[in-house]
């Protein structure tokens, strides 16, 4: 079963991938997205034995990264994706701090996502 559930990930993310010129022209867009980042995150909650399985916990954050890399690269997702709680960019970074919070900073080390209150800096007084 475990084996099973790490190749229709891998098959799920090549196929997302694949269809991704054509995906992201589309006003789904979005919805297929989040559907694939919402597999993830079932697949990361799937127990056997009582355990989770640390071959789809080590294998999801890598498949995310490679994921966003290319969507980057094509220019697909940016800060400026959709305004709100409910644009692209704030659901994506929803999902991935679920899956692998270390990712943003690796893909977008520059940018915030707005959902993330910033944190202030303390002011430091001349003595």
């Amino acid at each position: 079963m475990e084996g099973t559930l790490v190749l229709s990930l891998k098959l799920l993310s090549k196929a997302f991938l694949h269809s991704l010129p054509s995906v992201s022209r589309s006003i789904s867009f979005s919805k297929v997205w989040l559907g694939v980042l919402n597999c993830m995150e079932c697949y990361t909650k799937v127990k056997f034995r009582g355990k989770r399985s640390e071959n789809i916990y080590e294998l999801v954050p890598e498949l995310l990264k490679n994921t966003l890399l290319v969507m980057k690269s094509k220019g697909i997702l940016s800060p400026s994706d959709g305004a709100g709680p409910d644009g692209v960019w704030e659901q994506t970074w929803l999902h991935v701090k679920t899956l692998s919070p270390l990712v943003q900073s690796e893909v977008f080390p520059d940018d915030e996502p707005q959902t993330m209150a910033a944190t202030p800096v303390p002011e430091v007084g001349l003595v």
